[in-house]
């Protein structure tokens, strides 16, 4: 499923962090605008290569009706799943709220029986961020900000998070 939108993300490294593994001064925050622009870059790019969410937000999700759905987790809720019918005309535009008829299993949406076409899903994800992960995002922010222009994802980065790293099938 196709990643549609997000909100309210509560980044797992903070100012504070950053400012401390750079060696920044704590009372300068004339930069903290970017600084916090390339925390939820690096935990965004990150994410890409981990099979799990690295900060707690809602997220809504777009993809195709199937019975069983494997989403990434952790989940802590499914705040809404809506069909997109085809065939109705009503305000919210052929959306119908299948929500009540889902169940959530562990991080598996199991879907009523019939439900197929477009889907749009509402989650609020978890967080697991371990500390090999959050250090990863501060080498991020630090080579990003130290070195604009270049590429991030240096091979210490990469080697930082390659025991969390998803693997293709």
């Amino acid at each position: 499923m196709d990643i549609f939108g997000e909100d309210n993300t509560i980044e797992p490294v903070d100012l504070t962090d950053v400012r401390s593994f750079c060696s920044m001064s704590s009372t300068d925050q004339s930069e903290d605008h970017l600084l916090s622009i390339l925390i939820s870059s690096a935990r965004a790019e990150l994410e890409q290569w981990v099979p799990f969410w690295i900060a707690e937000r809602s997220v809504i999700l777009h993809g195709m009706a199937e019975p069983r759905i494997v989403l990434r987790g952790p989940i802590i809720a499914v705040s809404e799943v809506v069909l997109k019918t085809g065939k109705d005309s009503d305000e919210d535009g052929g959306w119908t709220d299948i929500s009540e008829q889902c169940t959530l299993e562990g991080n598996v949406l199991t879907l009523p029986e019939g439900a197929e076409g477009p889907l749009q899903v509402e989650i609020v994800t978890g967080s697991y961020c371990p500390k090999p992960i959050q250090t990863a995002i501060l080498m991020m922010v630090r080579n990003a900000y130290s070195d604009r222009g270049s590429d991030p994802m240096t091979e210490d980065v990469f080697a930082m998070i390659s025991p969390f790293r998803r693997l293709n099938s």
